[in-house]
């Protein structure tokens, strides 16, 4: 190694004789640094769009976040450098980051861990939204929903959906009860979920963990 950085790959520094080196510098290991400028932009009530500086060496890109008062990181790939998340909690604080996936390296550092909140929900054209009470929060998958006081007769949606804004469980009851027992399949992922109940005029939600 020569001290301009560059492999001298035989031969010598004589004028007589062909030096072949390649530089040790950024433009080959381009992944090996973190990526950087991370913000986020088109914030909604359930979705996020996050942007970070491209990486001329990397193949796709990993991006993790989660709620900030969860220990589980939810894992996406990306194969641009921005990444549009769904099925969010509204008016929570949510932790992200990024690395690079490449070629000449298994992958680059994470980068530093940034920070966005979802809007809180607001009246709709229909009525309002609001958020539901749910405990145990944290909970194994079995929880109680207290429900809210509406209309006797009135029948209530209850929706649970992951991450990527898929139902996981669906089910109709009537208004008769104070609260609700929901026991989720045992072999539910541990992980950010969300729980609505629909009336005929309101949205209730609120964001759940799960961890078994």
């Amino acid at each position: 190694i020569l001290p301009d950085n560059k492999i001298l790959l035989g031969g010598s520094l004589s004028e007589y004789q062909i030096i072949i080196a390649c530089y040790l510098n950024d433009e080959i290991l381009q992944c090996s640094a973190a990526p950087s400028g991370l913000f986020a932009t088109n914030i909604t009530t359930n979705k996020v769009k996050l942007h970070w500086t491209a990486d001329a060496g990397a193949i796709k890109y990993k991006v993790q976040y989660r709620a900030s008062t969860s220990p589980v990181w939810i894992s996406l790939n990306a194969t641009t450098n921005l990444k549009l998340i769904t099925g969010l909690a509204a008016n929570t604080t949510y932790k992200y980051r990024v690395r690079s996936l490449c070629a000449d390296v298994p992958a680059s550092a994470w980068s530093s861990i940034e920070t966005f909140t979802t809007l809180p929900l607001r009246e709709g054209v229909n009525g309002e939204w609001s958020v539901v009470n749910v405990y145990p929060n944290p909970n194994s998958g079995e929880f109680t929903i207290d429900l809210p006081e509406i209309n006797i007769n009135e029948n209530i949606s209850i929706e649970i959906k992951n991450m990527l804004c898929e139902i996981i469980y669906n089910e109709q009851i009537n208004t008769a009860e104070l609260n609700h027992q929901v026991q989720l399949n045992k072999n539910i992922a541990n992980g950010i979920y969300v729980v609505e109940l629909k009336t005929h005029d309101k949205i209730y939600s609120q964001q759940i963990i799960v961890s078994q």
